[in-house]
């Protein structure tokens, strides 16, 4: 459960979990609620596949290493 203020909703989709208008009260008490009520909806194998191929310290690095690579090929 994430608010959609310009981070979260690149990494949170409707796979992985649920976004919610920021500063909406109403909207988190909703988005809570959802959670609870479809959390065993969400694959736990596939959102930590996720994590894990975008974020992990090898993919991150990977990524820095190809923009350096390609700023130096310029």
């Amino acid at each position: 459960l994430a608010t959609n203020c310009g981070g979260p909703n690149d990494i949170v989709n409707n796979k992985v979990g649920i976004l919610v208008e920021k500063e909406n009260v109403n909207a988190l008490e909703k988005g809570i609620a959802d959670m609870i009520q479809h959390y065993d909806e969400f694959d736990s194998d596939y959102i930590r596949n996720e994590v894990h191929n975008k974020y992990s310290y090898e993919a991150v690095g990977n990524k820095l290493k190809n923009l350096y690579l390609n700023i130096l090929e310029k």
